[in-house]
């Protein structure tokens, strides 16, 4: 378990409070009071819309798509050898309205199972996760708004005001999103673009798709999904198409159209005329949590490549 402790009130445009873990030791708040104000955090996650299209914010058209890759290619730089990894730290900001589950509360040790679940994810790839912090901010409007549907400026403000590092860190925040996605992520390349954009880079979450939770299509691989994103993936059914570039990756099976949770784990073909089944079992479509299990070899290249053209700094590493 990483502790948590009090960091205080922060002078920000709008009154803040924080609560940091692990390296912070400040006044204590009565931490007793706020567990049991919280319950237990493995409860009260409801079941997410059935209409796949509700679960992922993360989103780049077809023409924008190509303009990436094409700009990718000249841009991309060899990654180091397969047996090396690449480290990043991470940052966990729990933003919330009070103490209680309802509230927006995840305790420490929930955070950290799904930290760990994300590194197993990923276990493949050669990419792995440090956390290095676990903030909870308490900021009522940040939880119920901000987000790029309902409160753009309002999440540029929690960002701006709360992420931590650069390119080569990974900030994940949990709020309410109460009309949906599951969560959405910055592709890599668009860290540099505009000041917003540097601003706006990581994950944002729906804090209830937790492991544990009462939802049985969405209990944690939502963060396995969207940080794919952040590390230079797209789903695998990109263009919505059995033609064209699909996702750019030669081994994802074409695929018309994601899949419905409904459709548990059974083999299904949008694209019959193309080779290979709908990729069901790979994060990065749209899945039950119980099928998503894989990123491809051509996933992990790309993944890969990305980083080291976009996000991981040699010399800065070293």
């Amino acid at each position: 378990m990483l502790p948590t402790n009090f960091v205080g009130l922060l002078s920000l445009c709008l009154a803040t409070t924080a609560w940091a873990s692990p390296a912070f030791h400040f006044s204590s708040l009565n931490r007793n009071e706020a567990h049991s104000n919280s319950g237990s955090t493995h409860r009260g996650s409801d079941d997410l819309p059935d209409d796949p299209s509700d679960d992922c914010g993360t989103d780049i058209s077809v023409d924008d798509a190509h303009k990436e890759e094409k700009r990718f290619r000249t841009m991309r730089r060899p990654h180091r050898a397969d047996e090396e990894h690449f480290t990043f730290q991470l940052h966990y900001h729990n933003v919330v309205a009070n103490t209680s589950f309802e509230g927006g509360w995840l305790d420490d040790e929930v955070i950290q199972t799904m930290v760990d679940n994300l590194n197993a994810d990923f276990s493949s790839t050669g990419v792995n996760f440090e956390l290095a912090e676990i903030n909870h901010w308490s900021e009522e409007n940040w939880f119920f708004n901000a987000n790029k549907t309902e409160g753009l400026d309002l999440e540029v403000e929690m960002k701006e005001s709360t992420r931590v590092g650069g390119r080569d860190t990974l900030n994940v925040w949990t709020i309410q999103l109460p009309n949906g996605p599951a969560g959405y992520a910055a592709f890599p390349w668009n860290f540099d673009k505009t000041d917003q954009d540097s601003i706006r880079d990581g994950v944002i979450l729906k804090y209830s798709i937790i492991p544990g939770g009462r939802s049985k299509t969405r209990f944690g691989r939502t963060l396995t999904h969207e940080v794919g994103h952040w590390v230079g993936l797209y789903h695998t059914f990109q263009g919505k198409s059995c033609s064209g570039e699909g996702d750019f990756v030669d081994d994802t099976p074409m695929q018309l159209a994601p899949t419905s949770t409904k459709n548990g784990c059974t083999a299904i073909d949008t694209c019959g005329n193309d080779p290979g089944d709908d990729p069901i079992f790979n994060f990065m479509d749209y899945s039950s949590d119980e099928c998503r299990s894989e990123f491809t070899p051509g996933q992990i290249e790309k993944i890969r490549q990305e980083l080291a053209t976009y996000r991981y700094n040699e010399e800065e590493q070293r």
